[in-house]
């Protein structure tokens, strides 16, 4: 066997493969790509991951029967196995779902007992005594294996956003029967057939290269690396693939791929566990990526009544709905506005059209190609088209206001969950502020702020200086990021060490720290904003965050120097060319009637964002996946 270039050390005796791909059908349209990835992903299990393989290529029925007899006579106890078939697949309706077959090189069309039920698969993998065990579909109709067994579960919980070394442990001890296929078993007349007629598909070829299937193209991306998930704190991945990685890796490829051919092309890639058996992962270890897994730290799982900051993003759940949300309001280059519905109406738009756009309103898109695609078979017309897309593009910045009641939760949302997705966008986030009794005194220390980076020259410095061995370890992990002020530093400070013994050290740490300024020259508002600062804003992309705005009304006394806030932020908005500057607020809603007017009522009306309470889903994830964040377990 071919030695893995990077074999890591994982608890089995062996990690056993069987391989089948089918292109040569006797009876039945023969395939173009199927035998090539079942090679590929032999050759990527075998040299990249230590597998020993097997591997059958155009068989029979009683090949595929036998091969199955040979992983229950081989596969032991204290083995790992993986089990991948690409060819032809079939589904028929059937009492308790559509019963699904895979369909051998000399099957007869139009007789079941000439194919393999993926029932008898389930049957054989079922029996098998490993505790870990990973099935690969990709297939047409290959969703349709979920109703092969009593599982009748989707995919489990969320994975958590950092895997800690004690996590990795236990994925690894506890059992993992986990089923990847190409096509969900929900797809429309892809799965659940009404017809009479066993039709077989095409699996497709991944057009890029010929050679592939789009599904088998993904895998092979995701097992050599680009499924192992960077995490924001470090910049790189853990050197750890698990199967819900790779899962969204290949579901975030092939399903955008095939829509952009056809809605009825659709392929999205299923994924769910067998049986009872989710808690634990089977794991890959990226072949060219040494394994990076941190301690479990020593911390809270839960804020209490603090809110979340961007350092505590690994612990914020239950909001993915309404940041991705927020992510497509303040990203959009197209919407769908009440003040575009009134344009259109003006302009004599077909009633029926508008209220069809209806549908669409004050849903962000993030280009021109999905908007037009969203619009869908509406509007073929290019004429009604171009007169959409000119009412519908966003031609100034944003100002995104995030409304919720007392106790929502809009500043976590916005720190731990919005600002994190908008610094991967490239934006340069300033300092969040707030504007307490002098809003203009508190805008321009944010605008005065410095970044905070350690570089090499000052972890040198720090190492002559006496620190500690463990301190500037931990300081390693901080190297090369950039932190928005003394505060969010020295939160980043904290979040790396396991005790308060940083403390001692941390003003020699900020005095070593390069210290850099957000602009050319210290900025002054007296004045209102000057040349400089407009050229340099309009020269990158920049957020800026005004969190409790309600306190302009609370804490600042001062009519005038509240109107003057808000007539600064109007000059920004207005001056700073489109797409480079976003300012955020968030502001408690019952105090939004005595702000949403003046200067700032028409960006306000325009980008209010109003955040919604926790569904049920939302609370149980809030709840449950901060303990399971920090490996802990939870017990209700």
């Amino acid at each position: 066997m071919i030695q893995p270039e990077n074999p890591g050390k994982l608890p089995f005796s062996k990690s056993r493969a069987y391989i089948i791909g089918i292109n040569a059908y006797q009876h039945i349209s023969p395939l173009s790509t199927a035998v090539n990835d079942a090679r590929m992903i032999a050759t990527v299990l075998e040299r990249r991951q230590g597998f020993e393989v097997s591997l059958l290529t155009d068989p029979g029925a009683a090949d595929i029967r036998r091969l199955l007899q040979e992983m229950s006579e081989t596969v032991t106890a204290s083995d790992r196995a993986f089990f991948y078939f690409a060819g032809h697949g079939i589904a028929e309706d059937s009492e308790g779902g559509p019963a699904g077959y895979l369909v051998p090189a000399d099957a007869d069309p139009v007789n079941s007992a000439s194919m393999i039920p993926m029932a008898d698969l389930h049957a054989a993998l079922n029996a098998l005594p490993c505790r870990h065990l990973l099935v690969v579909l990709d297939c047409c109709f290959s969703g349709a294996f979920k109703w092969s067994g009593s599982t009748r579960g989707g995919i489990r919980g969320k994975m958590p956003k950092r895997i800690y070394q004690e996590r990795f442990d236990r994925f690894l001890q506890e059992k993992a029967w986990q089923v990847l296929t190409s096509a969900a078993h929900d797809q429309k007349a892809l799965d659940v057939l009404k017809s009479s007629k066993k039709p077989l598909g095409d699996r497709g070829i991944d057009v890029r290269t010929g050679e592939h299937s789009p599904f088998a193209r993904a895998l092979f991306e995701g097992l050599e690396g680009k499924a192992d998930v960077v995490l924001e704190a470090t910049g790189e991945g853990d050197g750890v693939i698990t199967a819900t990685d790779l899962y969204v890796y290949i579901r975030d490829q092939v399903e955008p791929a095939s829509l952009a051919e056809a809605e009825e092309a659709r392929q999205t890639p299923g994924f769910f566990p067998l049986g009872e058996y989710d808690k634990g992962e089977f794991i890959f270890l990226h072949p060219r990526h040494r394994l990076n897994l941190p301690p479990t730290p020593n911390r809270n799982p839960y804020m209490g009544l603090s809110a979340f900051s961007e350092t505590d993003r690994e612990l914020f759940y239950g909001r993915d709905r309404v940041i991705e949300t927020l992510r497509r309001q303040a990203l959009a280059r197209f919407m769908v506005t009440e003040k575009t519905l009134q344009e259109l109406t003006t302009e004599g738009f077909p009633a029926a059209g508008l209220k069809k756009l209806e549908s669409l309103k004050d849903q962000g898109f993030l280009d021109e190609t999905a908007f037009l695609d969203a619009l869908g078979e509406w509007f073929p017309d290019t004429a009604e088209q171009a007169q959409l897309i000119r009412y519908a593009r966003v031609t100034r910045n944003r100002l995104l206001v995030v409304s919720a009641v007392s106790g929502a939760g809009k500043s976590s949302v916005i720190k731990a969950g919005l600002l994190p997705r908008l610094r991967r966008e490239g934006y340069r986030i300033l300092p969040v502020m707030r504007p307490g009794e002098e809003p203009l005194e508190a805008l321009e220390k944010c605008l005065n702020e410095q970044i905070y980076r350690l570089n090499d020259a000052s972890i040198k410095t720090m190492e002559t200086s006496g620190l500690p061995g463990n301190l500037l370890e931990a300081l390693e992990k901080l190297r090369g990021h950039d932190y928005a002020g003394e505060q969010q530093f020295t939160a980043a400070l904290r979040s790396v060490f396991d005790d308060d013994s940083f403390l001692r050290y941390s003003p020699a740490i900020l005095s070593e720290a390069e210290k850099t300024g957000y602009f050319t020259e210290p900025i002054s508002l007296e004045n209102g904003p000057s040349p400089t600062l407009l050229e340099e804003l309009s020269a990158q992309k920049t957020v800026l965050i005004i969190d409790q705005y309600e306190e302009l009304l609370t804490r600042c006394q001062d009519e005038s120097a509240r109107m003057r806030f808000m007539e600064i932020q109007k000059t920004l908005l207005d001056a700073v060319p489109a797409s480079q500057l976003l300012v955020v607020v968030t502001v408690r809603s019952d105090f939004e009637p005595q702000l949403d007017k003046g200067s700032l009522e028409t960006y306000w009306r325009e980008g209010r964002c109003s955040v919604p309470w926790f569904t049920v889903d939302e609370l149980r994830e809030v709840i449950v996946m901060p303990t399971l964040q920090e490996v802990l377990i939870f017990d209700p």
